[in-house]
Parts: C-alpha cells; sequence; structure tokens
C-alpha cells in the first residue's frame, strides 16, 4: 500500500509483473509518480477491470485521505496547533536545528 508519495513505486512495470505472476496478491495505491500518469499497460487493464486483476488493484486519485470525519479531524488538529502556539509558545510540529 502507497499512501505517501507516488515516488515511493517507480516501476509500474514491476508493479504488474508481481500482481501477473502472483509474487504479489494485491495492491492499493494513493499516488503514482507520474500525476497524471501516462499510458501503461497496468492503468489501462485496471481501467477496463480485466479480469486477470480480480480487484486485486485499487487506484485513488490522491484523495484516499477524504472522508467527513478527516474534514473534521484537519480542523480539529489546526486548531489544537494554534492552541499550543499560544498557551505554550511552540509549534508541535516544528523541527529546530
Amino acid at each position: 500500500m502507497n499512501t505517501a508519495r507516488g515516488e515511493l513505486l517507480d516501476d509500474l512495470d514491476a508493479l504488474e509483473g508481481s500482481l501477473r505472476d502472483g509474487r504479489l496478491a494485491a495492491a492499493a495505491i494513493d499516488t503514482l509518480a507520474q500525476e497524471p500518469p501516462g499510458d501503461h499497460p497496468l492503468l489501462a487493464a485496471w481501467r477496463k477491470r480485466d479480469t486477470w486483476l480480480g480487484g486485486r488493484l485499487i487506484i485513488t486519485p490522491h484523495n484516499a485521505f477524504y472522508s467527513d470525519h478527516a474534514a473534521v479531524e484537519m480542523r480539529r488538529n489546526a486548531a489544537q496547533t494554534v492552541k499550543i502556539l499560544l498557551e505554550q509558545g511552540h509549534m508541535r510540529n516544528q523541527i529546530t536545528q
């Protein structure tokens, strides 16, 4: 599962081969190295819902995070970050050297 950075999976050929030969049971991908993606046989098979994939590949348009719950959580986290800054004088996510 890749839900971070598309560059973690830079070779769709390897993914396709691994899915076809069974070395990989399934894959879920939220990002691709190239967005929007170019033409690739794996993406074409996914779009056509080819039987060999059999629901073993999930690709979302870089928005798998979104839900009503996530929208509330993002707002809550932003408010908590501001509260910590105002009350404690530091950013909770700040990295200093």
